[in-house]
């Protein structure tokens, strides 16, 4: 009877050992998962883009938000609005700066494993797919394997499943004429091709020839034709990483001499009631424009351009006028990075009867914690404020409209 006790006493305390091992093994786990996957920024980000530090993100990436499913990231209906009819007497556009769905990066490993609704809020996506256009410059190439230029600091690139989180957040028409698009050479620009075409996602900037690559994006609304062009002038030195497109060969609309992109404006301004340019251009992290954006926009507006959109500097920079031709300096990242920036969408109302603008509005918008956010209350009246303080010759009201300064 003795021996039988001493049995039941080392099972009894056996079976305390692994229990009390098992508890503290899930609370070891549950601290970790607390703590953030991806740092919220750094002191001094990188100039392109937030890498993530080797080792610092475990293989699950991200949590998930709450009540968001991973496994449908890229596959949920888009909500858009339809777009304007033949009866309609006016047609939105909205502009968005850069994207990156690279999950070597922060965005793209948020995309991964929030999904949609948790890198967008609900009223950030209203807006976004409310638009008739929504355009957005795709800062990277689709390519599932393939090599990087070999000199080249950052090299962008994402698996091609993951092109459809353009339609997901509402966008209908992509920049491609940025120095990122040709990261992995002719290859992985002809794989951005085939992939956007896949999904039926339109896009300037870029194409297998130059005729491709300069040709301008066409909308038909109210009886009103919208002609949208894309270039870029970046990388600004004679030979580039980024090749220029030419008779036979896949590139850029590439445009270091900015002549072509003039003349493509005379050209389509013939048939055109409304001609906006979406460039690439400027100089990164700097928020004042320098004179070869400056000069190029007055150009631009004598060549017949209605509207000029830029991008590349990675931040924002002021909205002005060149005579009644409103150009947004640059509209920044929009989901780029974990560090936060402002951002926003710059939201242009046509009038299609008059066949030219009728309303000019910035909608201010915050990147933070690798999501953006609609700005709201005192948020959105300080960031409306530091446009206005940057943009001498335009006037911007407490809801974002914006006039040339009489």
């Amino acid at each position: 009877m003795k021996k039988r006790t001493s049995y039941v006493t080392v099972f009894l305390l056996t079976l305390s050992a692994v229990l009390f091992a098992g508890l503290l093994a899930l609370f070891v786990f549950s601290a970790a998962s607390s703590s953030p996957a991806v740092p919220v920024g750094e002191a001094q980000p990188l100039t392109i883009a937030e890498k993530i530090p080797d080792g610092s993100v475990p293989s699950g990436g991200l949590p998930p938000f709450p009540g968001d499913d991973p496994s449908t990231a890229g596959t949920t209906d888009t909500g858009k609005a339809a777009p304007a009819t033949e009866d309609s007497s006016s047609v939105t556009l909205a502009f968005a700066g850069d994207l990156l769905f690279d999950e070597n990066y922060a965005a793209g490993i948020a995309l991964r494993n929030r999904g949609i609704a948790g890198c967008f809020d609900e009223a950030a996506l209203d807006v976004m797919r409310s638009a008739d256009l929504l355009m957005v410059n795709n800062e990277f190439c689709y390519i599932d394997k393939g090599t990087p230029l070999p000199d080249k600091q950052y090299t962008l690139h994402a698996k091609t499943d993951t092109a459809v989180w353009l339609k997901d957040i509402g966008a209908d028409l992509v920049s491609i004429a940025n120095n990122h698009v040709y990261d992995y050479g002719e290859e992985g620009l002809l794989h951005t091709l085939d992939t956007l075409k896949s999904i039926n996602m339109p896009y300037v900037g870029a194409g297998r020839n130059i005729a491709e690559a300069a040709r301008p994006y066409i909308l038909e609304a109210g009886g009103m034709k919208i002609a949208i062009l894309c270039a870029t002038q970046i990388e600004r030195y004679p030979v580039p990483d980024t090749k220029g497109a030419t008779v036979d060969s896949p590139g850029v609309f590439r445009v270091y001499d900015m002549t072509p992109l003039y003349e493509k404006v005379r050209e389509v301004k013939q048939t055109a009631d409304f001609v906006a340019v979406y460039i690439h251009w400027g100089n990164e992290k700097e928020s004042v424009p320098v004179a070869a954006q400056t000069d190029s926009a007055k150009e631009l507006e004598a060549a017949g351009a209605d509207l000029v959109i830029g991008d590349h500097p990675h931040v924002l920079q002021p909205v002005g006028f060149v005579n009644e031709m409103p150009v947004f300096y640059s509209m920044g990242n929009f989901l780029f990075t974990s560090y936060s920036t402002d951002t926003g969408l710059a939201y242009i109302t046509l009038d299609t009867k008059a066949k030219k603008i009728s309303n000019i509005r910035f909608l201010p918008m915050r990147q933070e914690n690798t999501a953006v956010h609609l700005l709201t209350g005192d948020d959105k009246q300080q960031l409306l404020q530091k446009m206005q303080a940057m943009s001498q010759d335009v006037i911007i009201d407490a809801d974002g409209n914006i006039q040339k300064r009489p």
